[in-house]
């Protein structure tokens, strides 16, 4: 027997959330009071709005009513908000937090018409695995050939994980990944960062999908380790770093490795390459020429497409038009049209697989 849907606490907390709200300002909106909207909030029991105030929570967050009778719940990232710097603001953390959660709720639903494969291995880290083992192994895995990486995001998505690039509004997070019930992760990552930055972020979210399935105070530093090896293996590139001190060569390097140069001479660095006067030669150039903050050799951008895939497939083969994805999803074609407007063209679909 099918139960009566229960209001969700976690989507009116969500939705307000993503709108940038404060439970205050909600409350000076739709003329409930704040202790109210907190206590519905909270979940106590018997506490849900009353139709009147349902219909102003409507009216001014702009979901329809069936959104926030969804059964899902309120997950955090799985994966630090790294390189989080403690002038990122919790309003901001917050609304990007409920954004992620809103996208991995919608993914949710449509995967119940369609199958992305989770193909991405999970090793354990110990005395025999450590990150940059575990990267080499990845890499075996991935079936991928010796030498630097075409396209990182094209590998990921590959293996089943959805890339999501966003408009974060800050430079302080880097990315971060959404797993909570989806049967595969989801990395939402800064749209505004170079290529090069792109392609190291989406190997440190990997190293920790791979790797941490339970938080650990090194994880952070495991993760590096596993983005280098996975992007630069050191039985590869040491050879090409030994003893250069020549900032012209490492940009030759960043446009055949895709990593920064910055990064590189942290590689030559860690892989005991070059000698120290070397390495702090090579920085204090950077600093001469301002390359710490904008490097030379711009990289071709890696663009994701599963998500706009799904989207097409909804579109193109199961014929649903735009109101029918929104009712699906429990939102307004506004909502629709800011998260997934982008998506909503024809693309060559693989990966995906239609359930019957």
């Amino acid at each position: 027997m099918i139960g009566i849907p229960r209001f969700n606490s976690n989507m009116l907390a969500l939705a307000r959330l993503v709108k940038g709200m404060s439970q205050t300002q909600l409350s000076n909106e739709t003329m409930i009071s704040q202790s109210k909207i907190s206590r519905y909030e909270s979940g106590i029991p018997g506490e849900v709005p009353s139709n009147n105030e349902l219909k102003s929570l409507i009216k001014v967050l702009g979901y329809p009513e069936e959104f926030f009778f969804i059964n899902d719940s309120f997950y955090p990232p799985a994966t630090p908000l790294h390189r989080k710097r403690s002038g990122l603001g919790k309003k901001i953390k917050s609304s990007i937090e409920a954004t992620a959660n809103l996208i991995r709720i919608h993914i949710n639903i449509l995967e119940n018409d369609i199958e992305v494969d989770d193909k991405v291995p999970r090793f354990e880290i110990n005395e025999q695995n450590t990150p940059e083992i575990i990267a080499q192994k990845v890499r075996t895995t991935f079936k991928l050939p010796r030498g630097p990486i075409k396209n990182v995001t094209k590998v990921l998505e590959d293996q089943g994980i959805v890339i999501l690039p966003m408009e974060f509004g800050t430079s302080q997070i880097d990315a971060f990944t959404m797993i909570g019930n989806c049967s595969h992760p989801i990395i939402f990552i800064n749209n505004s960062f170079p290529t090069d930055r792109f392609r190291l972020s989406l190997g440190h979210e990997l190293g920790h999908i791979v790797m941490h399935e339970i938080p650990t105070d090194q994880m952070e530093e495991e993760a590096w380790a596993f983005a280098a090896e996975f992007l630069a293996p050191a039985a590869e590139i040491k050879n090409e770093l030994r003893n250069q001190k020549n900032l012209q060569y490492y940009a030759k390097l960043k446009k055949k490795w895709g990593i920064s140069i910055g990064a590189l001479i942290k590689r030559a660095d860690d892989l005991n390459a070059i000698p120290e006067n070397s390495v702090r030669w090579l920085w204090m150039q950077m600093s001469k020429y301002g390359y710490r903050t904008k490097e030379p050799v711009v990289l071709e951008k890696e663009s994701p497409t599963l998500m706009k895939e799904i989207i097409t497939v909804f579109k193109d083969e199961l014929h649903y038009q735009k109101n029918e994805l929104c009712s699906m999803l429990r939102i307004s074609e506004e909502i629709f049209d800011e998260l997934y407007g982008e998506y909503y063209n024809p693309e060559k679909k693989r990966r995906l697989r239609i359930v019957k």
